[in-house]
């Protein structure tokens, strides 16, 4: 698997999405963090995808946009981190996207980068009320793709 992204909570780490053999994946496999060994199923994605953009809180984590295949799409999925499940449709973003990068806080997620018909955009969601993304703003030039964002859910650097 290829162009998968992952998110991850003080306990789990997970890995999302991606590629293999030009078909996109909708897996999800996780890892718990203090111990070694090999990663775990967690369960699937609402749709198959690469290129997502995915950040997380403390309890929950976001998958966005994505390349279906087919191109780019605005889907948001969802997962509560703790409890191993398939994801959950959150909302859409405004435009489609593929190759974004996205942060968050506890409570708000950013998610930025190469969306169809915005080729600067910025939206954002609240972490805990499922629902469509929102404008935020504009980057100050376009991205192409590979952008990326860091997150201070966890409490940062220690």
């Amino acid at each position: 698997r290829w162009l998968y992204q992952g998110c991850a909570s003080p306990t789990r780490g997970l890995f999302c999405g991606g590629q293999n053999s030009g078909v996109q994946k909708n897996t999800i496999d996780y890892i718990t963090i203090g111990s070694e060994g090999n990663a775990t199923d967690f369960g699937d994605l609402v749709v198959g995808r690469n290129g997502i953009a995915s950040c997380s809180s403390s309890t929950r984590g976001i998958m966005a946009g994505g390349d279906a295949g087919s191109g780019q799409t605005n889907h948001i999925d969802y997962i509560t981190i703790a409890s191993a499940s398939n994801a959950t449709d959150f909302g859409d973003l405004s435009n489609d996207l593929r190759y974004g990068g996205a942060g968050c806080s506890e409570t708000r997620a950013l998610i930025a980068g190469e969306y169809v018909s915005n080729g600067n955009g910025i939206e954002y969601i609240t972490i805990a009320s499922a629902g469509n993304a929102q404008d935020f703003g504009d980057l100050l030039n376009n991205e192409t793709n590979g952008v990326s964002c860091a997150s201070t859910a966890h409490g940062g650097l220690q």
